[in-house]
């Protein structure tokens, strides 16, 4: 099967090669990782898989971004990845990246048909590891809720004693990890070095991306403004809206669900001389059923669960050593409260968790770069005291061949 994909596409490839006349820009990077993870850690709550707990090392990704300019308005874009699958075995192919791009640079803006990188939220821009101040993934990226893009909610998702169809359903997170989506996407320099806009129509909402099982009945839309009012101030504001069904269960089809997500956020980024801060806050609504278990029905009404998640980071360069940095991260996950049965019993959807990062980062040369993160995540509950907490903690070291 893998072979048949690398085939197709080389065959894809061909043609590009062919009409770009020769005016194409490689970049590539490859990152190997050192990691060590605490008894409790899981991929879908740190993206440390339960099979890579205590010390391990091996490839974490390969990458290769090709711009291939068909004419002086047209080109190609395409990243190839070879990646981990869920954070274990070094075998998975994708291309996260592949469309054609339309520029027009006298009107300063240009649209981009197929796969392309989400315009909402500040993170989703930054897919290359030296923009990165962090190696974890936002937890808006990384950490799955309890929302199904089969069925909806169910407070038990994650858990080994309840399966569907055999399966375990870890549900979705806030925002797609891989920052990506398919549709059409407009970016327009409204003014250069001072605002700009990116709005795409998509074929589902941000939390998923589009498969084989994503029904074509799904529709969406995400975008992002960017102002930039002073030199050392950039400020950002991003709506979505969409649809996430997916058919995961086979003959247990909830075909007829109308499952909805909107996202709402806005960031910011100061500069100040070594210093740099930035944040982001986002909220999310769900419009979904509940999901009843065991007796596996859907109730028939919908409820409303908003969940919000906001993060800071502190990033110092330090002037002794160009190319070396200090950063520190904080952020927040929070649920909002449902009453199933309308018996004034409310509770939280899904736990609240936070999470504290340090960071140690240098760009040895221009060619390698090397990154330190450890991580403290502990649930908010107050069962859990400080030892157990510590047990959701990693740490992760990462060297990158830029080239």
């Amino acid at each position: 099967m893998k072979q048949r994909i690398y085939f197709t596409c080389l065959i894809l490839l061909l043609p590009i090669l062919i009409f770009s006349q020769g005016k194409i820009l490689l970049n590539a990077w490859a990152e190997a990782e050192l990691s060590h993870a605490s008894a409790n850690s899981h991929y879908y709550f740190n993206e440390i898989h339960e099979n890579n707990i205590g010390w391990h090392v091996g490839m974490n990704n390969i990458n290769a971004l090709v711009n291939a300019k068909l004419n002086a308005k047209f080109s190609v874009n395409l990243r190839a990845q070879f990646s981990r699958y869920k954070g274990e075995v070094f075998n998975q192919f994708r291309l996260p990246l592949a469309n054609i791009k339309y520029t027009n640079e006298e009107k300063n803006f240009s649209l981009s048909l197929g796969r392309s990188i989400t315009a909402f939220g500040s993170f989703s821009a930054l897919q290359h590891p030296k923009e990165r101040t962090f190696i974890n993934l936002p937890l808006a990226y990384s950490y799955f809720l309890n929302i199904s893009s089969a069925f909806g909610f169910n407070e038990m998702m994650g858990q080994s004693d309840f399966l569907v169809n055999e399966n375990v359903d870890w549900g979705t997170t806030l925002i797609y990890y891989g920052a990506y989506s398919d549709g059409l996407l407009l970016d327009w320099n409204i003014k250069p070095d001072k605002a700009n806009l990116k709005f795409a129509i998509t074929n589902h909402a941000s939390n998923i991306f589009n498969g084989k099982k994503v029904k074509l009945k799904n529709y969406g839309f995400n975008s992002r403004l960017q102002l930039q009012p002073t030199l050392f101030w950039e400020q950002g504001i991003s709506l979505s809206h969409g649809s996430f069904f997916q058919k995961m269960y086979g003959e247990i089809d909830f075909e007829n669900l109308n499952l909805k997500q909107t996202m709402i956020g806005t960031d910011f980024k100061l500069g100040f001389g070594f210093w740099e801060i930035s944040g982001e806050l986002l909220g999310g609504l769900y419009s979904v059923p509940i999901f009843g278990f065991p007796s596996i029905e859907i109730e028939e009404e919908k409820k409303l669960l908003g969940t919000y998640s906001a993060r800071l980071n502190v990033k110092y360069e330090l002037p002794v050593l160009s190319g070396l940095y200090l950063a520190y991260g904080f952020e927040y996950l929070s649920f909002s409260k449902y009453d199933r049965f309308n018996l004034d019993e409310a509770q939280k959807w899904d736990e609240d968790i936070y999470r504290h990062q340090l960071a140690l980062g240098y760009k040895i040369t221009d060619f390698l770069l090397l990154r330190s993160n450890y991580m403290l995540q502990p649930f908010r509950d107050a069962s859990i005291n400080s030892r157990e907490s510590a047990m959701l903690s990693t740490w992760r070291s990462s060297l990158t061949l830029l080239f």
